[in-house]
């Protein structure tokens, strides 16, 4: 794998970055169930208000 010039002058700051993603990413999966829980729950609300936003304005067009 060959690092491009941009990449090349902060080695060290791209390898501490993907160290943290990683960190954070563990620590989310090592937590309760719970946490997931509640995303799905707030993509549901998210999504129903999508879909209701869109038969509003659905709606409105016909008027």
């Amino acid at each position: 794998m060959q690092v491009h010039e941009p990449a090349q002058a902060t080695p060290g700051l791209m390898q501490g970055g993907v160290k943290k993603v990683r960190g954070t990413k563990t620590g989310m999966l090592k937590r309760s169930a719970g946490n997931r829980v509640c995303t799905h729950i707030e993509n549901l609300i998210s999504s129903l208000l999508r879909m209701f936003l869109k038969a509003v304005q659905y709606r409105n067009s016909f008027h």
